[in-house]
Formats: structure tokens, C-alpha cells, sequence
């Protein structure tokens, strides 16, 4: 029985680290969004230069 609840246990830990990772990465697909816009910089300074 205890076995049972452990194995219970572990599939609800699994389960919940899951979902926290799933919401880390998507956190970190969704910041390099932000970056975008100031990267545009430096190419119209190289476009000034040249």
C-alpha cells in the first residue's frame, strides 16, 4: 500500500514539475520578443555609416 502511494505520489510531483517547466519555457519564448525592437538600432546606425 505504501508502495501505492508513493508511485501516487511521484506521478503528482512528475506532473507538477511539468507544468512548471512548460511555464518557464514559455516565459523564455516570450522575453526575446521584447529585445527585438531595440535591435533595429544598430542597423540604421550601420546604414548611417555606410
Amino acid at each position: 500500500m505504501f508502495i501505492l502511494l508513493l508511485a501516487v505520489a511521484w506521478i503528482v510531483v512528475s506532473v507538477t514539475a511539468g507544468l512548471v517547466l512548460a511555464r518557464a519555457i514559455g516565459a523564455m519564448e516570450a522575453k526575446p520578443v521584447v529585445p527585438a525592437e531595440p535591435a533595429p538600432a544598430p542597423q540604421a546606425d550601420l546604414a548611417h555609416q555606410n
